[in-house]
């Protein structure tokens, strides 16, 4: 029996995964547009409360406005637009896992046993950084940024948000923040291709300190410190996550080369 797989056997079987994968996309999307509504409810999240950090216990509160603004929409197809655009986000996210799987049976047969489980570590772990990232945003950062920019010219304006326009900058904050998680994985793969290393990553960790509040100030629309620590100390640590990562990786390819490259 030939095990030789073809240029048209590689197409029938993207094909394949393909058509599944859309499928599953369609009847998630299907699914979360009949629960439109509840979605955009849970998007209110940042209009209408968000966490209170403090010292004394309770450390985490949750703290519910009384007035919060209510959504409009100006254009005749913007309310049924945004349903159906929320119910094919919570499509993709619903059937993620499994095109992910479909990816993993199409690109599996032609990786090595070592690359297989390198590959899988990657996208499990690199998912839940991004899911991770995307909470932290919409739960702390954006009930903040909300509060700042709605109560700018508040004596003379009064303020009318567009639904599709408060769904669209809540998940471009939300995706910016999940893309901003995947940090840890961008240097491991930047390690892996020997344009860096976790010693030069460790001795520039004072600029990436630097780089972290500037963008922090940056991403946090609020001016005062507390907003940028929030933003800036966790890239801090996912800086620090791809120091160890990194040296993790050098230590395992040094252990088969016989060399290491230590962290100063």
């Amino acid at each position: 029996m030939d095990d030789k797989i073809t240029f048209w056997d590689h197409l029938d079987e993207l094909r394949k995964r393909l058509i599944l994968s859309i499928i599953f996309i369609a009847v998630g999307a299907c699914g979360g547009f009949y629960f439109a509504a509840e979605l955009l409810n849970i998007m209110e999240f940042p209009l209408r409360s968000r966490l209170r950090v403090s010292l004394h216990s309770p450390y985490i509160s949750l703290i519910t406005s009384h007035a919060p603004i209510k959504l409009v929409f100006i254009q005749p197809i913007e309310a049924i637009w945004t349903y159906l655009k929320l119910g094919l986000i919570a499509g993709l996210v619903l059937a993620l896992p499994l095109v992910l799987y479909e990816l993993w049976l199409f690109i599996k047969p032609g990786l090595y046993p070592s690359e297989r489980n390198y590959v899988r570590v990657f996208v499990i772990t690199g998912g839940v950084f991004f899911l991770f990232g995307g909470a932290f945003s919409f739960f702390v950062i954006l009930p903040f940024a909300m509060k700042f920019l709605l109560s700018v010219g508040t004596g003379k304006l009064i303020p009318m948000l567009s639904v599709e326009q408060y769904v669209d900058f809540c998940l471009q904050f939300i995706l910016s923040f999940g893309l901003v998680f995947e940090l840890p994985f961008v240097l491991l793969i930047l390690s892996a291709m020997g344009i860096v290393n976790p010693r030069g990553l460790a001795e520039k960790r004072r600029y990436a300190i630097v780089g972290a509040f500037i963008l922090g100030a940056i991403l946090s629309p609020s001016p005062d410190v507390f907003n940028q620590t929030l933003v800036a100390v966790p890239l801090i640590v996912l800086y620090e996550v791809g120091i160890l990562l990194s040296s993790l990786y050098m230590k395992r390819k040094g252990a088969r080369s016989g060399k290491e490259d230590p962290v100063a």
